[in-house]
């Protein structure tokens, strides 16, 4: 049993090392709204930032703390996703 845990923890380490970190974004986003910890609200900045082609999870304690976005570099995208919310 224990090797099969260890075998799988591997698995993902590897999985996850491979990773780009809009993908690990994603990843940890999906993670803490699994858990409960997510809000409508963030799940709209997150609904508009993919629609935008930018990544976005929470941050915080949970309960609807903030949002993080990735935001490429350069202030049109900065005014774009501003202009979205």
């Amino acid at each position: 049993m224990k090797a099969n845990v260890r075998r799988i923890g591997n698995q993902f380490t590897k999985h996850l090392c491979s990773l780009s970190l809009q993908e690990l974004v994603d990843v940890n986003h999906s993670l803490l709204a699994a858990l409960g910890v997510s809000h409508p609200a963030l799940e709209k900045v997150r609904e508009i930032s993919s629609k935008l082609g930018l990544k976005s999870k929470l941050t915080g304690a949970g309960g609807g703390g903030c949002a993080l976005t990735l935001i490429r570099d350069g202030k049109v995208a900065i005014d774009d996703h501003k202009a979205h919310l």
